[in-house]
C-alpha cells in the first residue's frame, strides 16, 4: 500500500472527470459531498438488464468508471469546489488479486491510496508491491504529479 498526495489538483481532476485516463477501472463505490451527499454502489443491478444485455457485458459485476464518470462530473462541477469526495476504483486486471485505487479529496487535498486483496497468503507481498509500482508508473505516464506520503 502506498499513499500518493496529488500536487497538481486541477490536472488530476481533469484526467479523472473529463478524460478517459481511468475509464477502464471498475467503480466499487463513491461518495460525493456537495450541496447534498451522493453515494454510488458500483455493483450492477442484475434485474435492470435483460439476458442478452447481461451476457454482452465484459464484466457484469461492477460498472466501469467510464459509465459512471459523466454523472459524477455533474455533481462536482460548478463554481464551488466539492466539500469532499471518495472514489474506490478497482483494476480490471485481477489475475493475482483485487487491486484498488482509493481516491480521497477533502479540504483541498487529494490523495490516492493503493490497496491489494487476495485469497492466497503471500509472505513476501510481491503482488502488492507490483500493483504499487504499476500505479506509480501509470501516474508518471499520464503526467500526474504526486508526492509519496
Amino acid at each position: 500500500m502506498i499513499a500518493l498526495q496529488i500536487t497538481d489538483l486541477k490536472s488530476f481532476t481533469s484526467l479523472l472527470f473529463l478524460h478517459d485516463a481511468f475509464d477502464a477501472f471498475q467503480i466499487c463505490e463513491a461518495v460525493f459531498s456537495v450541496a447534498a451527499t451522493y453515494r454510488i454502489d458500483g455493483r450492477r443491478n442484475r434485474d435492470f438488464y435483460d439476458t442478452d444485455e447481461w451476457d454482452a457485458l465484459p464484466n457484469p459485476e461492477y460498472l466501469t468508471w467510464e459509465e459512471t464518470r459523466p454523472r459524477c462530473f455533474e455533481w462536482i462541477r460548478g463554481s464551488k469546489r466539492p466539500l469532499r469526495f471518495k472514489i474506490v476504483l478497482r483494476s480490471p486486471n485481477t489475475e493475482k488479486g483485487m487491486c484498488f485505487l482509493n481516491i480521497h479529496y477533502d479540504n483541498s487535498v487529494l490523495r490516492c491510496v493503493t490497496g491489494f486483496s487476495t485469497s492466497a497468503f503471500s509472505p513476501d507481498r510481491a503482488d502488492e508491491r507490483e500493483w504499487d509500482e504499476r500505479i506509480r508508473l501509470y501516474f508518471k505516464k499520464k503526467g500526474i504529479s504526486f508526492e509519496e506520503t
